[in-house]
C-alpha cells in the first residue's frame, strides 16, 4: 500500500498534535561501592592503651602560632611540625629553636607564648580507633594537665605545658 503525500502530511500533522508520552522511568540501582580499605594500625582500645609507649621529645619546646593571612607553605622557615587551617587563619606548631634562629623577622615573641613539650604515643593506632583521645585526655585531666592532641597517620602527638611534661609521661 502506498500512501500519497497528502496522507503522509495528515499523519505527520496528527502525530504533532498527540501528547508526548510520559518519560520512561527506569530504576538503576546505584553501583556497589566497596568499603574503604582499612587504615592500618590497632583498632582495639584495650590493646592500644596497653602498648601506648609515650615518648617525650627531650630536645625541643614548641609553641602554637596563628596567622590570619597565611596559607599552607607559609612560614616554612619555622619548620612547623603541624599546620591546621581554621576559620581565623592558619595555626602552626613550631619548634622554639626555629623561632630563635629566625629572630624577630617573623613577628612572634616566644616569651609571650606558652612553651609546650611534645609527647608522641609510640603505638600505631588506627585512624578508625575509638576512645584513645578521650582515654588519654581523661587521665591527664585527673592530674590537671592540659593537652593539645594532634593525630598523625601513624601516631598521636600531645602538646603539654613544659612544666607538666615529665608528669604527663
Amino acid at each position: 500500500v502506498r500512501l500519497s503525500s497528502s496522507h503522509c502530511d495528515r499523519l505527520h500533522a496528527a502525530a504533532l498534535k498527540m501528547p508526548s508520552p510520559p518519560p520512561l522511568r527506569v530504576h538503576v540501582p546505584p553501583p556497589h561501592v566497596p568499603p574503604p580499605p582499612p587504615t592500618g594500625g590497632i583498632k582495639e582500645l584495650d590493646q592500644i592503651l596497653s602498648t601506648l609507649s609515650p615518648g617525650l621529645d627531650q630536645h625541643e619546646f614548641y609553641i602554637f602560632h596563628t596567622d590570619p593571612d597565611a596559607a599552607y607553605g607559609d612560614h616554612a622557615n619555622l619548620r612547623p611540625v603541624a599546620t591546621v587551617s581554621e576559620g581565623e587563619g592558619m595555626t602552626f606548631v613550631v619548634p622554639l629553636s626555629a623561632l630563635v634562629e629566625c629572630g624577630s623577622d617573623v613577628g612572634i615573641d616566644p616569651a609571650k607564648q606558652p612553651h609546650l613539650r611534645r609527647i608522641t604515643l609510640g603505638v600505631h593506632s588506627s585512624l578508625e580507633a575509638v576512645g584513645l583521645t578521650a582515654a588519654v585526655s581523661t587521665l591527664l585531666a585527673k592530674h590537671e594537665i592540659s593537652a593539645n592532641v594532634i593525630a598523625g597517620y601513624h601516631h598521636d602527638h600531645l602538646f603539654v605545658p613544659a612544666n607538666d611534661a615529665e608528669r604527663a609521661v
